[in-house]
């Protein structure tokens, strides 16, 4: 319990310091039909509102949305139920206060919302910025098991702890995307989450119980945010390959196991695309059918008037102009190599070193292959670059200049990405 209070606090500070951010000098939707409305609190205060979030409001006040043909979020059913019953749980308390409510708060959605609906609607908002909450609470739990798994207990003290806790959610991601409702905050659990998952299953050599309600429980992660099909590659390696040395029996049961917790982790999808069968609903992914990700690939290969080869190297341009956001964390980690001192090394058959690179070239691809580009999840990497610096840091303990250096460091980033916008280079999508 006392972990999940600092925990809070440290999401809360961070988060509560980015209203006193700027306003934003230019729009930066990812085109002039996706508009940033900025909302101003009062003459310090304020936050950008992106333009996804009536919609997002909007299917968690009426979740049967998810039952129209081609709506554009109902391959995300959770992410909007899980909404709605905390929104209409805060609706339902917050009752005898809902007439002020209204007049205070009616001119901030530029008349998109009927007076008498803001309530209804700021509930909504609320429990999808609490989602937002404890998915980084979320993120600061894994942070620490990672980093505790390969070095041990924390050693240079509670202030470096708790500075590379902020560092992890102190990001332009958090500044542009916490206030509003998105699902931009899983991009910072995602990565984590890679290679806990890993970290469980490289130890199992054959299944049982616990793994498949993993594989089940990382499938069911894949109807709040499509981005979690990448935990099936990691679910796939560390089931097959967990030991150089395979004997073909063996081998053959991996594989058996391997389709196992395969069918487990599509198995969520598989009830979902049930449910709105037998309610006469074809399901729909407007991530493939509109931005065509993933299906890019296939498309150019059977286009007779597309070129394959000359898409990829198109893609991987713009794609590459995407990494500005990563500039800091790669840097921080580079500092951290020098700054540390040579500690042991994990003891595990893997080394974490390892385990790393694998997770950074697997997000890597991942991400290109998907086809759409732009900073937000290009940022996904970031998460992996800070969690090895943290496990650099703390192999040892560090002199007293050198942690508070770090320290220095941290919070000169927090105030720069505070007043300031990261470099970007894509003339494609920012946000």
């Amino acid at each position: 319990m006392k972990k999940f209070l600092i925990y809070f606090v440290i999401v809360l500070l961070t988060s509560v310091s980015f209203l006193f951010a700027p306003k934003p000098t230019e729009n930066k939707g990812p085109d002039s039909q996706c508009p940033v409305n900025y909302i101003q609190l009062n003459k310090y205060m304020g936050f950008s509102m992106n333009c996804d979030a009536i919609e997002y409001m909007g299917g968690s006040v009426s979740p049967d949305y998810l039952f129209k043909k081609n709506y554009s979020r109902q391959s995300r059913p959770l992410y909007l139920l899980t909404g709605s019953f905390i929104g209409y749980s805060i609706y339902s308390l917050s009752s005898p206060f809902h007439n002020a409510i209204n007049e205070i708060a009616g001119s901030w959605f530029e008349n998109k919302i009927p007076e008498k609906e803001v309530s209804l609607y700021l509930s909504h908002y609320a429990a999808l910025i609490l989602i937002n909450f404890f998915v980084l609470i979320f993120s600061l739990l894994l942070f620490e098991k990672i980093i505790t798994h390969f070095t041990g207990d924390w050693k240079n003290g509670a202030w470096i702890r708790y500075s590379l806790m902020l560092l992890l959610i102190s990001n332009h991601i958090t500044k542009t995307f916490f206030w509003t409702p998105h699902q931009q905050m899983f991009n910072t659990l995602l990565p984590l989450l890679s290679i806990w998952l890993f970290l469980k299953y490289i130890s199992i050599t054959k299944s049982n119980p616990k793994q498949l309600a993993y594989s089940f429980l990382s499938g069911t992660l894949l109807l709040f945010y499509g981005s979690f099909l990448l935990l099936l590659p990691i679910i796939l390696f560390t089931v097959v390959y967990n030991n150089k040395n395979i004997e073909k029996q063996i081998l053959i049961k991996r594989f058996q196991n391997a389709f196992l917790n395969t069918f487990l982790f599509i198995l969520p999808l598989l009830i979902w695309i049930f449910i709105l069968k037998i309610n006469r609903i074809e399901f729909y992914s407007h991530e493939t059918a509109f931005f065509r990700e993933f299906i890019w690939v296939i498309d150019a290969l059977t286009d007779a008037n597309r070129n394959l080869l000359n898409e990829l190297e198109s893609n991987f341009s713009v794609y590459i102009k995407t990494t500005g956001i990563l500039i800091f964390p790669i840097v921080f980690l580079i500092i951290s190599f020098f700054i540390s001192n040579k500690g042991k090394k994990y003891s595990g058959h893997y080394t974490y070193t390892n385990i790393f690179f694998f997770n950074i070239i697997l997000l890597f691809l991942f991400f290109y292959f998907l086809g759409y580009y732009s900073d937000r999840l290009t940022y996904s990497l970031c998460p992996l670059f800070i969690a090895y610096a943290a496990i650099l840091l703390n192999r040892q303990p560090l002199k007293k200049l050198k942690r508070i250096s770090i320290i220095a460091i941290i919070f000169a980033w927090h105030l720069f990405i505070l007043l300031n916008e990261m470099p970007h280079f894509s003339d494609r999508f920012y946000f």
